[in-house]
């Protein structure tokens, strides 16, 4: 059997491409050349189609999701005006604020009203008080105490008169009830609203939206300058009961105030 000797086959194949001719390497080279280039070209036109679909991807982002918002807008708004149809429908009806307005306007109108007539009602009392007022300033004799205590009651009613003029305020009386009065002359701003006479004794009442205090020390002027003598039967914040004598004459005096109106009763007794 021959062999082959390594060193042959190399000189062999060395012999045979060195016979090949110059024209046959000039081909084979331009056609690995054209190879070449041809695969490069295809990177470049694949990268190229890449680049532009990406382009492309993000270009039309903002429309998608402007196309997408708009979509969801459009939802929320028919949802709320779902919601707000059910709303309606298990809510009373809401007055509008012209509504509202006009019927502020219309209450506002009737307290006016009402207002109007209760201070016209609390005329003749603010003008008894400035009435008495005036006679004590002719009066030579009048004290000074007497002419401001006077002055103070008809200021003080004509205030009332404005205090009443309110809803629910309390209507102090207006006119004298028949009858007379007793001990010495009532408080500016008191009118007499009872009056009873018995074989036991004779009882006037008086009623006024005055202060209570200084009815209190009018009428303990009022007696002591009469000579009479006082005497405290019993007395708290709201009421006082005193004794009045002078010989055999007696008068029980009861004031108190309730709410915002002071009512005096005197009652004399008769005589035995």
């Amino acid at each position: 059997m021959r062999t082959i000797h390594p060193a042959g086959i190399g000189s062999a194949l060395f012999e045979r491409i060195r016979r090949i001719k110059t024209r046959t390497w000039v081909l084979i080279g331009l056609a690995i050349s054209c190879f070449v280039a041809l695969a490069i070209w295809a990177v470049i036109a694949i990268f190229g189609a890449l680049w532009g679909g990406a382009q492309s991807l993000i270009g039309n982002a903002p429309e998608a999701l402007e196309a997408a918002k708009q979509q969801v807008t459009q939802h929320a708004q028919t949802l709320k005006g779902a919601a707000q149809e059910q709303l309606a429908q298990q809510l009373p009806q809401i007055p509008t604020p012209e509504q509202v307005k006009a019927e502020l306007a219309q209450k506002t109108e009737a307290l006016t009203q009402s207002a109007r007539e209760r201070l016209a009602q609390s005329v003749p009392e603010v003008q008894q008080a400035i009435d008495q007022a005036t006679k004590l300033g002719a009066d030579a004799n009048a004290t000074a105490e007497q002419l401001a205590a006077a002055t103070l009651a008809a200021t003080a009613a004509a205030a009332d008169a404005l205090a009443n003029a309110k809803p629910g305020a309390e209507m102090p009386p207006t006119r004298d009830v028949s009858g007379e009065d007793l001990g010495p002359s009532r408080y500016p701003g008191m009118v007499r609203v009872a009056w009873a006479s018995t074989d036991a004794n004779a009882q006037v009442r008086y009623e006024g939206r005055v202060d209570y205090a200084a009815a209190i020390s009018h009428y303990q002027r009022e007696f002591t300058a009469l000579g009479f003598t006082q005497s405290v039967v019993s007395a708290d914040q709201n009421q006082e009961v005193l004794r009045f004598s002078k010989g055999s004459e007696a008068l029980i005096l009861k004031i108190e105030r309730d709410s915002s109106l002071v009512r005096v009763e005197i009652t004399k007794p008769s005589k035995s």
